[in-house]
This record gives C-alpha cells, structure tokens and sequence, in this order.
C-alpha cells in the first residue's frame, strides 16, 4: 500500500508497505518537504546504526525494543496518510537514514497494539531450584 508520509502537517515523501501489521518497513521517496527533516532523519539514522545502515541486519535485545527506539523524540513524529488523505493509524512512525545523503531514507511503521510492547516473564533456572525470573528480550 502506498502512503504519505508527514511531519507537523508537511508531506515529506511515500513509501509503500506490505501489510499494514506488526512492525512494517519501506523506502522513503523523498518529495520536496524532505528537507525540513533531513538534519533530524541523518540525525535518527546515526543513533540508530552508528556503523552505518548497511552494517546493522539485526536488533540485540540489550537494546531494548527497536519500536520503542524508533518512537523516541530523535526519530519519530511522523503521520501516514492513505493516497486519498485518510489518516493510517500507528503505534508510531520513523525515518532514518544513512548521512552520505545517497542511500533512500528508511520509514518503519509499528502497527503492534500496546500490549505487544509489555515484556514476558520467563522462567530462568539457575540450578539452585529457588524458581527465580527474568524478563523476556
């Protein structure tokens, strides 16, 4: 599905999206709104992957959950809209993007309800039967 995507209001490109679940990603196609964000996407882009975007293939979980990184100030603040102007609703919306200005910027759209976000509680035994627990990654 192809979208908007805005921020305070200002069409800044489109992407197109798979499936509207779960924790979907695409391809920003920058329009001319682009530059008002380009500081704060190269900005996200760096906190996000500091050894560059095509070095990060995967998420550790000592970093805590990717959404709730993508959602922070840094990154987030972005809407979706539909081709026909309909807001998409999002547990939030990212782009970030590689500095050297010549690879598309990145969008990632969390479309998990909230209670995906609570972390599970899973046994950990440690050999001492004393039944103790840790939080899922």
């Amino acid at each position: 599905m192809e979208l908007h995507v805005r921020y305070a209001g200002v069409p800044i490109g489109t992407t197109t999206l798979d499936l509207l679940t779960g924790l979907a990603h695409g391809v920003l196609a920058p329009s001319s709104g682009y530059g008002l964000v380009r500081e704060q996407v190269e900005a996200a882009g760096r906190a996000l992957a500091p050894n560059g975007l095509i070095a990060r293939r995967y998420w550790p979980s000592s970093r805590g959950d990717f959404a709730d990184m993508v959602a922070s100030p840094a990154a987030g603040g972005y809407e979706l809209a539909d081709l026909r102007d309909t807001p998409v609703s999002a547990a939030s919306v990212a782009v970030f993007a590689a500095s050297d200005r010549e690879t598309q910027p990145l969008v990632v759209v969390d479309f998990r309800p909230q209670a995906a976000h609570v972390f599970a509680v899973l046994p950990e035994t440690d050999g001492t039967g004393d039944g103790r627990r840790r939080p899922a990654a």
